[in-house]
Order: C-alpha cells, then sequence, then structure tokens
C-alpha cells in the first residue's frame, strides 16, 4: 500500500509533496508480515487442535474399550444373547 501511495504522491507534482521507502519502512512492513504470519500459524493451529487433535476419539475407544463395545440401549446386546428386541419376534 505504501508503494501504490509513494507513487501517487510522486504522480500529483501540483501537490508539492515528497514521499521515499526508507529503511524505518521497510522493517516496520516486514515486522507487520512476520506479526501477520505468526498470528495466522497461531489461528491454524487451534482450529486444528479443536477438529483433530480434542482427545474425543481417544475418551471413546476408551469407555468402549471398558464397556465392553456397543450399548444395550441400541437392542444390539440383546440380540446376539438370544432375547427379543422388544417386538416378539
Amino acid at each position: 500500500m505504501f508503494v501504490i501511495f509513494r507513487n501517487t504522491f510522486r504522480s500529483a507534482t501540483q501537490f508539492n509533496i515528497v514521499a521515499n521507502l526508507g529503511k524505518p519502512m521497510l522493517a516496520f512492513m516486514w515486522i507487520a508480515v512476520g506479526f501477520n504470519l505468526i498470528g495466522f500459524l497461531m489461528q491454524f493451529g487451534t482450529c486444528c487442535g479443536v477438529c483433530c487433535c480434542s482427545g474425543k476419539k481417544l475418551a471413546v475407544s476408551k469407555s468402549q474399550a471398558i464397556g465392553g463395545g456397543v450399548s444395550d440401549r441400541d437392542g444390539m446386546d440383546s440380540e446376539k444373547n438370544g432375547g427379543t428386541n422388544g417386538g416378539g419376534h
């Protein structure tokens, strides 16, 4: 943006404005780019941590290992054990 403004100011000679890109402005722009990159990486890491690495899969697999797998509320265990599924079949 600063380069665009500098070129615009240089082309408007009737206003007598002088603009230069110096070392402080170059350093400021690269520091801003660095902070922007750090912020992006932090946000991306947070999103990945919430979606992929929340530990929910680990908790589900541990509960299934402790509980013996499928619960009785969906009728699967009663059919395996030779019982009926509430419908008298």
